[in-house]
Parts: C-alpha cells; sequence; structure tokens
C-alpha cells in the first residue's frame, strides 16, 4: 500500500495504491479520496500468476507495479521466486525468472547525469528508474 496527497484542479486529493491478493489472483487499485470527505476507486489492473504473490511493490511516478510470485516446493525445502513488471495497463514489461528466496526488498531511485562535464560515466549508463533489489 503506498499513499500520496496532492492537489488537483477542484480539492485536495489523497491516492493510495492497494494491491490485493487472493491465490494466485492479484488485483491492483487505487483508492481517491478527497477532502469533503468522499471517495471512489479505478481498478487499474487484475491478473492472474503463476505462483503465490510474496511482495508487490508500487513504482513511483506511475511506472508500473512489481510482483513476486513463486511455489514453494516441500519436497526439496526450496523456494523458486519469479519478478513480474506491469504497467498500469496491465502489459508485462519486464520478468526475471528464478529469483532466490525472498524477501526482495525492493528499493527504486531516479538516476540523471550530473550536469557538470568534468564527471565521466560508462558508456553503457543509463538514465532514469532503477530498481535495487536483494536477490536471496
Amino acid at each position: 500500500r503506498r499513499s500520496a496527497c496532492g492537489a488537483d484542479s477542484s480539492s485536495l486529493t489523497c491516492v493510495t495504491d492497494l494491491v490485493l491478493t487472493v491465490d494466485y489472483l492479484v488485483t491492483w487499485l487505487k483508492i481517491y479520496q478527497r477532502v469533503d470527505g468522499s471517495s471512489f476507486y479505478e481498478k487499474i489492473f487484475e491478473k492472474t500468476l503463476s505462483g503465490f504473490v510474496n511482495e508487490a511493490f508500487v513504482l513511483q511516478d506511475d511506472w508500473g507495479l512489481l510482483l513476486t510470485a513463486g511455489v514453494l516446493d516441500s519436497g526439496h525445502g526450496s523456494n523458486r521466486q519469479d519478478l513480474y513488471w506491469f504497467d498500469k495497463s496491465g502489459h508485462l514489461k519486464g520478468f526475471l525468472p528464478l529469483l532466490g528466496r525472498g524477501p526482495q526488498s525492493f528499493c527504486t531511485a531516479v538516476l540523471d547525469r550530473p550536469r557538470e562535464s568534468s564527471k565521466s560515466f560508462p558508456v553503457d549508463f543509463q538514465e532514469g528508474l532503477h530498481v535495487f533489489f536483494a536477490d536471496g
């Protein structure tokens, strides 16, 4: 769950991202609450994944949603998790299979090149949103 408040053209609005999971089903909702007390929700998407959802992380600035889902193999004591990245339309933007045992502890940062020309960066440096996590 992630909340943010801001002013729109009519009134102060708080937005809460809520990710609900039941078995393999994931539902992402945005709940809007106005200063006058009225509220409404918007269903962003609903998906069925190939395992039980272990973690959900709403990315900043509408970049989408990260999910880890997996199946616990009780016979061998292993836990395989896959990482999914969905955009707001519910389209799969990225997939990273076979992560280790969680939690993954997601953290994000927007990286930009400094304006000083004295700084040198590797040729493959990419500006934008970067996601860091612990692959157990």
